[in-house]
């Protein structure tokens, strides 16, 4: 898991916060303090803003909110900041998997205290979406003891036989797919790793291109974060082209997503006219007829 830091520390400005009535009425000085953790090595390589977050754009936002709506409590101050921030991040390709804030009231209005602070901590979550195949055994054994291994599952599609595709399988008995969603804020090279142990515990072989497997896992999308990186692409590069994936991605994803990828909705894949299925998904009505949706899976 990395650790990795973004420290904007010291950011003052004056706002007005406070239970007591004079509070309501009389701004006083705020110092704000925030950490953002997650994975920085992108952009230590790349030395791209793009790779990370902008520290000035961040700064300017914890400003607005300190002298935005009056909070009572520190607590809701404070996290109304880190609200503001987590809505930046995901925004934004970067991977960013938690905040930290601490808001420092420099002058209280009690004579027992300097300053008073309250810090609170908050888990950056972003929609992901896998993939789940099996033609070998015990294929829907595999996929449900995956489905229950694997981490913050939230929605999982129907089951769908497909046609093996591709070099290599001609000798190779149908698949079973289905696609699962996830809110998590595990990192995806994390999240790969997990992955691979779950099929590594399924005794998933990779003995050549498109070779027949127990269970293989993709991730598809990650919210928004893109990658052109060979061991994790963001995102999957081929979805497009795979109808086994795209049907039941599709039940799961929901139309806004998968319009924003520019991918076929469920209706789109479902439409009755041949030539505006054609048009729509640029699968041939062929590859179509290699998948065959079943029923949902029950674990």
């Amino acid at each position: 898991m990395k650790t990795d830091r973004i420290e904007i520390s010291g950011v003052r400005c004056v706002g007005i916060h406070g239970v007591l009535e004079s509070e309501k009425l009389k701004p006083q000085e705020f110092a704000v303090d925030v950490s953002l953790i997650g994975d920085l090595s992108r952009a230590a390589l790349s030395d791209d803003l793009n790779d990370t977050l902008d520290y000035s754009v961040a700064a300017d936002l914890i400003k607005s909110v300190i002298g935005g709506k009056h909070c009572d409590l520190l607590e809701t101050l404070a996290g109304n900041i880190a609200n503001n921030l987590k809505t930046l991040v995901l925004s934004k390709s970067v991977l960013i998997n938690e905040i930290v804030v601490k808001v420092t009231k420099l002058n209280p209005p009690i004579s027992q205290a300097a300053s008073v602070s309250c810090e609170v901590c908050q888990s950056v979550k972003r929609d992901v979406y896998l993939s789940l195949g099996s033609n070998l055994f015990d294929r829907l054994g595999y996929l449900r003891n995956a489905c229950r291994m694997l981490p913050d599952v939230v929605d999982i599609s129907s089951i769908y036989s497909t046609v093996p595709q591709g070099e290599n399988t001609d000798l190779q008995g149908p698949y079973l797919n289905c696609a699962l969603k996830l809110v998590t804020s595990i990192l995806p090279y994390d999240l790969l790793k997990i992955c691979q142990e779950i099929e590594f515990k399924s005794n998933r072989q990779r003995l050549y291109k498109n070779s027949a497997r127990t269970l293989d896992i993709d991730i598809l999308i990650y919210g928004l974060v893109t990658s052109d990186d060979p061991v994790l692409t963001l995102p999957h590069p081929r979805i497009k082209d795979r109808p086994f994936v795209l049907e039941p991605l599709s039940e799961v994803a929901g139309e806004a997503v998968m319009a924003k990828l520019g991918l076929p909705s469920s209706s789109d894949l479902g439409a009755s006219d041949e030539k505006k299925q054609a048009q729509s998904d640029g699968l041939s009505q062929k590859k179509r007829n290699g998948v065959k949706k079943l029923g949902k899976l029950i674990l």
